[in-house]
């Protein structure tokens, strides 16, 4: 037999190609149809993305305002922890080439409703990175636009903060209490270990803490310290 003929055999032999099965409820669509049906489909993931920040932003206008409980999110509420405890004067340094002038910090912590107050030291290096120091300034300016105040205290002694290398980067105004993590935190504090590096205490006119966080800072955290110490107690 020549192929020709096994070539007419298998064409006669073989099963016809099976019809493609259209549903009857099926819907067709154009190549054009199903682009802009896509793209529209994109379009919606776009606005419930823009809603959904939306959203979060109303919420956080309302804890801002004292519509809705701040949450333990970013920040701590204290229980009955105390009062910080601050002597009558302490030196203040207002740039690097700044010797210190001696003030009444009870006086500034009294001028505000509330404060922010950070403890930091040279040799921290959560507290002194770059990101912290920028999260720092932020903050600073936050609780000035809202009629709050930070007070940031170094622990070490008042050359090792000024000789550092890393001095001109530090954020001014600053505090300068030796070992003042130990020495105006309550009992408290201390008998449970929480006087790690940084620390931040939102503390009323009156000294007594109010909120409190215990490690660096995050743009979250910088918003909730600044509307703790705004409505947050």
């Amino acid at each position: 037999m020549t192929i020709a003929a096994l070539a007419l055999l298998a064409s006669l032999t073989a099963e016809p190609p099976a019809e493609r099965v259209i549903p009857p409820d099926a819907v067709l669509l154009t190549k054009a149809q199903y682009g802009e049906l896509k793209a529209s489909v994109e379009q919606v993931k776009k606005l419930q993305s823009l809603l959904d920040a939306f959203s979060k932003r109303i919420q956080f206008l309302e804890e801002r305002a004292g519509f809705r409980p701040l949450p333990e999110r970013n920040v701590t509420r204290a229980k009955s922890l105390g009062k910080v405890r601050f002597g009558k004067t302490v030196r203040r340094f207002a740039s690097p080439s700044d010797k210190g002038k001696k003030r009444d910090l009870r006086a500034v912590l009294q001028s505000h409703r509330a404060t922010v107050v950070t403890f930091w030291a040279t040799w921290c290096k959560p507290c002194t990175s770059k990101a912290e120091l920028e999260h720092l300034g932020a903050l600073q300016s936050e609780l000035a636009r809202y009629g709050s105040g930070l007070i940031s205290i170094a622990v070490d002694d008042a050359p090792t903060v000024r000789n550092d290398p890393r001095a001109s980067s530090w954020l001014y105004p600053y505090w300068q209490i030796k070992d003042g993590h130990l020495d105006t935190l309550p009992m408290s504090m201390l008998r449970t270990g929480g006087v790690g590096l940084p620390l931040f205490l939102v503390v009323d006119s009156s000294g007594e803490i109010r909120w409190l966080r215990k490690q660096a800072l995050t743009a979250d955290a910088v918003r909730d310290l600044v509307t703790a110490a705004v409505v947050g107690y």
